[in-house]
């Protein structure tokens, strides 16, 4: 699933896109891409697992299990990133302006505020 969908700001008319599916930025760049999407919190936690996953791959006898847990971990947070962008957007009083509204609810996992 890679479609993309565009949110409205009510209040200013600004419109942002949003690609539903895996992140290949944040794959990359892990939590940059939150920040600069104005995604603060999401951007914020994945920062602080971010430097517990150094912190403990410091540790010399885990420097080989603190790997393959933080690329796995790495791509799970990439395929889930989109979805918390879509919520964060919904959330904030952004309306869905192109895209399937009953897609985006399923992927979402819940009903869109923007739709009421």
């Amino acid at each position: 699933m890679s479609d993309r969908v565009i949110f409205r700001n009510k209040f200013s008319g600004k419109l942002k896109e949003v690609k539903l599916g895996f992140s290949w930025t944040t794959f990359f760049f892990m939590y940059f891409p939150d920040f600069f999407r104005g995604n603060f919190k999401t951007g914020g936690i994945y920062f602080a697992v971010w430097l517990g996953w150094v912190a403990i791959s410091c540790t010399p006898d885990l420097e080989i299990m603190a790997s393959i847990v933080g690329l796995i971990g790495c791509i799970v947070w990439s395929f889930h990133r989109n979805r918390f962008l879509a919520k964060h957007y919904d959330l904030e009083g952004w309306e869905l302006v192109v895209g399937d509204k009953d897609r985006v609810k399923a992927y979402i996992g819940r009903e869109l505020y923007s739709i009421k």
